[in-house]
């Protein structure tokens, strides 16, 4: 269920035209985002992809969060890093 959430999340970031609802949408990333840190690998995967599309396509939506979201990236890429080795 939680994949489900972040997932739309994301097409929200992706379709949405903007205004108003911005500031709620960025409620809802610096909601969705830590869960690159979660224990399911669907909802980790999620969460970076949506990571991705916010920087993409609206960025300013994440750019205050980046610093503490940087590290959760890098512990993603380093928990690859060490299986695919």
């Amino acid at each position: 269920m939680r994949q489900v959430v972040i997932i739309a999340t994301r097409f929200m970031v992706v379709g949405h035209g903007g205004g108003k609802s911005d500031d709620r949408l960025k409620e809802l990333l610096t909601a969705c985002l830590p869960a690159m840190s979660d224990k399911d690998r669907h909802v980790r995967k999620a969460a970076l992809q949506t990571l991705t599309a916010a920087l993409h396509h609206k960025p300013q939506l994440v750019v205050d969060s980046l610093p503490s979201l940087l590290l959760l990236v890098y512990e993603q890429v380093k928990v690859c890093f060490l299986v695919c080795i």
